[in-house]
């Protein structure tokens, strides 16, 4: 099976199927809903955010960029203070 005939079917799922609702879970983005999801479901959309958290890789301009902004915002902090 090709990738585009896979991503094809797997697009075709839909919430009466087991993996169908799973994926309406994790991509839920709307805060209203999560707040209604059972137990389990909110157990299913955790453990996804922190799989997504664990395997994040960042660049090494991302990592700099992150760097420097913490460097501006702690200068900005000790100015503040100072005054």
């Amino acid at each position: 099976m090709t990738w585009g005939e896979f991503n094809t079917l797997l697009a075709g799922l839909n919430e009466k199927t087991a993996l169908g609702k799973i994926i309406a879970i994790r991509s839920e983005k709307d805060q209203k809903v999560i707040k209604t999801f059972s137990p389990e479901q909110r157990k299913v959309r955790n453990d996804w955010a922190k799989r997504k958290v664990k395997t994040k890789e960042y660049s090494k301009e991302e990592y700099d960029a992150a760097m420097k902004n913490f460097e501006a915002m702690f200068k900005a902090m000790a100015l503040n203070m100072a005054l």
